[in-house]
């Protein structure tokens, strides 16, 4: 995964972001980001990437979801598009559903041994 991030504020949910610089392999990339045991998942690429095959899966979403129907959860989709004067920006396109799993201990535990380098707020 390219980005680990663990909510401190809410209850710790661990969120994995897999960036990629094309749609394609941003999808290329689902079947690994399926096995990672965390409840937000996440894929990101340019926007301006997307071709017909890849609009299209995204459209039906179905590339989303765990292979089993019974199972919670799907992939959130973001997008990262080009400003102006070179800046980046990124627009959530699908939002991520929650994965049931247990690591939120694993979560807890991270947090209070590493001190955050990145903050944000509203």
């Amino acid at each position: 995964m390219d980005v680990l991030a663990i909510d401190r504020d809410g209850v710790g949910d661990p969120l994995v972001v897999e960036i990629k610089a094309a749609a394609k392999d941003a999808l290329a990339a689902i079947p690994q980001l399926l096995r990672i045991n965390a409840p937000y998942r996440w894929i990101a690429f340019l926007q301006e990437t997307e071709d017909t095959e890849t609009t299209q899966a995204l459209a039906s979403q179905d590339v989303l979801f765990p292979p089993s129907k019974a199972e919670a959860g799907r992939i959130g989709v973001i997008a990262i598009v080009r400003l102006a004067g070179g800046d980046l920006g990124a627009n959530v396109r699908i939002r991520a559903e929650r994965f049931a799993t247990t690591v939120y201990d694993l979560a807890m535990q991270f947090s209070g041994s590493h001190k955050a380098n990145i903050q944000f707020g509203e």
